[in-house]
């Protein structure tokens, strides 16, 4: 408990920090347009951003997000009870309580964020936004560098390949995602399928500004 005051000053320091901005190009105008769409369809459940922020906080059920639900079956009622009992919580940082499914992050730096899902089975924004575009099986280079990031469809360029066989070495597995394993699923989030294209690449240009 000696150390409560030092994790006080830490968490000010944390809020303090701001998002890092896009470092690219953005299209204004465009981006002008991707507001209209983010407030009519996204701002519900990820907030506002400018110089009045709203972020709801919200927990969106499993049944409506339909995101891999392992996650969420792992953290129960006995991780709960658990973390409840512990020093933290009864020091005056609150418990946990049980919730119907995931919470909608806010969004500002989501561009520096990929891969996308609290499980990062989805590497671009795009994939968020339209469920045909998620690749199932995908390897990428792992470095960070400006030829590894996709400004298009922001996220990591990653490369679809096929299942590894029992021949590959566990650590070259390590390097393939693949989403037909157990809490690794990319489905959910279908929310972006109704927009149009143009409407979906504007939205993705207003996401790169926040």
């Amino acid at each position: 408990k000696k150390h409560e005051a030092t994790f006080a000053d830490i968490q000010q320091y944390l809020l303090s920090i701001e998002a890092p901005k896009y470092p690219y190009k953005i299209d204004t105008e465009l981006a002008k347009s991707g507001k209209v769409v983010f407030e009519a369809s996204c701002s519900k459940c990820h907030g506002t951003y400018g110089e009045k922020p709203t972020y709801p906080n919200k927990i969106i059920a499993l049944d409506d997000i339909g995101t891999d639900r392992t996650r969420f079956d792992n953290i129960g009622t006995k991780f709960n009870e658990a973390y409840n009992a512990s020093w933290f919580a009864k020091g005056g940082h609150g418990g946990l309580a049980e919730t119907e499914g995931y919470q909608a992050p806010p969004l500002d730096g989501v561009w520096a964020t990929a891969p996308y899902f609290h499980n990062g089975s989805v590497p671009t924004i795009e994939g968020v936004l339209n469920s045909k575009a998620r690749p199932k099986i995908f390897t990428r280079s792992f470095k960070t560098d400006e030829a590894d990031y996709d400004k298009e469809r922001v996220g990591w360029k990653v490369t679809e390949v096929k299942a590894p066989g029992k021949s590959v070495s566990g650590f070259e597995k390590r390097k393939v995602y693949d989403t037909h394993q157990r809490g690794r699923g990319n489905s959910g989030h279908t929310y972006g399928d109704a927009l149009k294209d143009e409407e979906r690449r504007a939205l993705i240009e207003y996401l790169k500004s926040l």
